[in-house]
């Protein structure tokens, strides 16, 4: 059980909540999407080593998103962000499609559709309770890898997105970006 592949999977599953745990305490959405950038990279890696495709093909996806989300969301262009908002998530329907093993394998591209909606739209506060159902996802997902690390440090993270939500709303006089 312990490969090297394994050893790996688990240090870049690290490396991933690290930021993960980071962009549920911000309320830039710029912001979070630089730490998402950086996670989806290490997940894709983790994942990658557990030979999870469905999960790679949806961090690659995520990657992509991030960097279409940061450099349209200046533009105040809704026609193009929600073309754009429809071709990712479309795109996540396909490769899920594309790389099912099992019904296990659903569990990623459910989180990764619930995740883009939460960064898509624009209220922070629901970015964390969307995040809330997603880390329920990738919780359960990971249960079926036996990715210790990322059943434990999805559950921190699933605590942290409690407490930034908590957070949010009993900050109700600190303006939200």
């Amino acid at each position: 059980m312990f490969t090297t592949a394994y050893i790996l999977s688990q240090i870049f599953i690290i490396i991933n909540y690290t930021f993960l745990v980071i962009t549920y305490q911000l309320r830039n959405r710029q912001k979070i999407l630089l730490f998402n950038i950086g996670a989806q990279i290490f997940t894709g890696l983790s994942y990658f080593c557990l030979n999870a495709y469905s999960a790679v093909a949806m961090a690659i996806i995520a990657l992509l998103r991030d960097i279409i989300f940061m450099l349209t969301a200046k533009k105040e262009n809704k026609l193009i962000e929600n073309i754009n908002f429809i071709i990712i998530i479309i795109a996540m329907i396909i490769f899920g499609i594309v790389t099912y093993e099992n019904p296990w394998s659903i569990l990623p591209v459910i989180a990764t559709i619930l995740y883009t909606f939460s960064i898509y739209q624009k209220n922070i506060k629901l970015f964390k309770l969307l995040g809330m159902i997603v880390s329920i996802c990738w919780i359960l997902y990971n249960n079926y890898l036996i990715s210790m690390f990322g059943i434990i440090l999805e559950t921190i993270l699933f605590i942290s997105s409690v407490v930034g939500y908590l957070r949010d709303i009993k900050d109700l006089k600190e303006p939200v970006n």
